[in-house]
């Protein structure tokens, strides 16, 4: 599927009357495939979600905190992390696009034989919409498939919660913890002193 931006929509969209529960939140293709968050406003003006964030350092509270909740996966995530990112500010940019975006979303229906793939397409100059959005596809796909899938997902892993809980399967998770800690051990404090060594670097290059 590769790469993509994400759409919040609050202009109208010319919903199917069956579609009971609308979303307002989509994918794209159609921008710079970055992971980026767009807005389209009520008036049709196209933004870009402009995030500032700052290098902070983890309090050893937070970092047991983490490693206990990862511990209940059997992975000590984060351990040996001393940095992390903190949001200072978000700001709506506008977007100078000119040009057609389709943005799409697949609605699952647990309550309908059929799932939804929809795709609206909007036309835009200079950032802003020039006519009303357009529904370009709507195709209900049958579910079945799916939910037998998920059903099957559920009983694996309350099978697992049982297995666990007996002797055998206590073991096996004990196993698999001493396993991920050896990876994680030696992989997260080299990606820790990489980061600090860069900070450094940057610092001294900032006099």
């Amino acid at each position: 599927m590769g790469m993509f931006d994400y759409i919040t929509c609050q202009a109208p969209l010319p919903w199917p009357r069956e579609i009971l529960k609308p979303t307002d939140y989509f994918q794209t293709k159609d921008l710079e495939n970055s992971m980026s968050s767009y807005t389209i406003s009520e008036n049709g003006r196209l933004c870009v979600t402009k995030n500032e964030y700052k290098i902070v350092l983890v309090s050893e509270e937070e970092k047991q905190k983490r490693k206990k909740e990862a511990g209940k996966f059997g992975f000590p995530s984060f351990l040996g992390h001393e940095y992390d990112r903190e949001l200072v500010s978000s700001t709506l940019d506008p977007v100078s696009f000119t040009g057609s975006i389709n943005f799409y979303d697949y609605l699952q229906r647990d309550d309908e034989p059929n799932d939804i793939w929809i795709e609206f397409v909007g036309f835009f100059s200079n950032g802003y919409l020039i006519r009303p959005i357009e529904l370009f596809n709507y195709t209900p796909e049958p579910n079945n498939k799916r939910k037998e899938s998920e059903k099957k997902f559920v009983e694996q892993m309350r099978a697992r919660e049982q297995y666990v809980k007996t002797w055998k399967g206590k073991l096996h998770l004990k196993y698999e913890k001493i396993i991920g800690s050896i990876f994680y051990r030696g992989y997260f404090p080299l990606v820790s002193w990489l980061t600090a060594i860069g900070h450094k670097l940057h610092r001294k290059l900032l006099g």
